[in-house]
């Protein structure tokens, strides 16, 4: 998974799959801080590319084929560029 950089939107930063063994699922505005691992069962994960705004109001839930389990959100974008939080589910 990578974080990208789309210069005709704001917010500016994108989620990227990369690589293989990863996927990725959108949790539209849900707050980062609520997602716990009962969350993530009910979700479609993707390896295809997603090219979505990486906003404050959405979490990224990440599985990689170890079977690690991440969650990022509440990002921050300004002049500088982007930061975020992330935690290990499981």
């Amino acid at each position: 998974m990578r974080i990208g950089y789309h210069a005709d939107r704001i917010p500016h930063a994108v989620v990227i799959t990369g690589g293989e063994g990863v996927t990725l699922a959108i949790m539209s505005n849900v707050s980062c801080d609520s997602v716990t691992v009962a969350d993530v069962a009910g979700l479609s994960f993707s390896a295809e590319v997603i090219d979505q705004p990486l906003e404050a109001s959405n979490t990224v839930v990440v599985k990689t084929d170890a079977g690690a389990t991440f969650k990022l959100g509440n990002a921050v974008e300004d002049d500088a560029g982007v930061t975020f939080s992330y935690q290990m589910l499981q």
